[in-house]
């Protein structure tokens, strides 16, 4: 699929705020991809994407429903796998 992957740990960024790690999203022109429901609750910039998947999602869900996530990435800036599976996008991209 051709997808690079960083993990904010790696990087050095443990401390980084929310708000630091959105804008370093958004510079990178990157996904975040989190278990963290807190981005459910923040602006999310227009030029950033996060998927909030919710913990109950089994890791093999994930990779399941990965490029349909990552396609969606273009017209949503939130997007989150519920509980169930259920996707759900809550901020869709200004035309």
């Amino acid at each position: 699929m051709g997808v690079e992957v960083k993990w904010v740990i790696e990087l050095g960024l443990r401390s980084i705020s929310n708000s630091e790690l959105l804008s370093l999203v958004a510079r990178e022109n990157a996904v975040l991809l989190t278990h963290d429901s807190d981005f459910t609750r923040v602006a999310i910039p227009e030029s950033a994407s996060v998927i909030y998947i919710h913990p109950l999602n089994s890791d093999e869900k994930i990779v399941e429903l990965l490029p349909k996530l990552l396609e969606m990435t273009r017209s949503c800036r939130l997007i989150a796998v519920l509980a169930d599976g259920s996707i759900e996008c809550f901020a869709p991209r200004e035309r």
